[in-house]
This record gives C-alpha cells, sequence and structure tokens, in this order.
C-alpha cells in the first residue's frame, strides 16, 4: 500500500515537519511514502489519481488512539485498497470540496 501525504502550502511549522518525518521512518519499512507539497488548497483534489483511500487532517475530525489508528490503516490494506492520502491544508482550514472527498476526517 502506498502513501502519500498532501500539504497545502509550504510546511514551515516545524511539529508539522517533525510529525511528518516520523510518520515516514514508522511507515518506511512497510510502505513507500511520498510528500507532495501544493501551493493552494484548490490544487489538491487534482492530485489525488484512482481511487485512494482520503484521510483528511482536519481539527474537527474523529480523534483515534495510537491503536484505533492502526487497526483502520491495517483494515484500510486488508480491504485491497493500494494507496492511502493523507490531506494537510493550510492556516485557514480546507475547502468544504475537499473534505467532502475524504474517506475518513481524522483530528
Amino acid at each position: 500500500m502506498n502513501i502519500n501525504i498532501i500539504a497545502a502550502g509550504k510546511i514551515r511549522e516545524k511539529y508539522i515537519s517533525l510529525g511528518i518525518d516520523e510518520f515516514m521512518k514508522r511507515l518506511a519499512p512497510y510502505s513507500p511514502v511520498k510528500v507532495v507539497e501544493v501551493d493552494s488548497e484548490s490544487k489538491i483534489l487534482g492530485r489525488i489519481k484512482g481511487n485512494p483511500y482520503v484521510i483528511v487532517l482536519e481539527i474537527s475530525g474523529k480523534s483515534m488512539s495510537s491503536e484505533e489508528f492502526a487497526e483502520k490503516l491495517r483494515e484500510i490494506s486488508l480491504s485491497g485498497v493500494n494507496e492511502v492520502v493523507f490531506i494537510i491544508g493550510g492556516a485557514e482550514g480546507l475547502p468544504q470540496e475537499v473534505k467532502n472527498a475524504a474517506n475518513l476526517l481524522l483530528s
């Protein structure tokens, strides 16, 4: 299963950059991970190809423990999905159309 992270704008916040680095380090043994930065939220949906499982990181999304999140990824993998896309919005949040494209809103 491939994992792509799409970020709106340049990732400037150190805590986000460190979180992505940690996420990539933990997943690298199991799955290829790629980070794509787009210059505006309006270009996010254009970067999604095929039929991936889309997870939007959203403050009002569902909270999960690490164990619940690991189980969710396992379920996605077992369902036959070959790609998971994580979307990170900018400071202003994400357009509703991006949120509507999500399979999961995750806090």
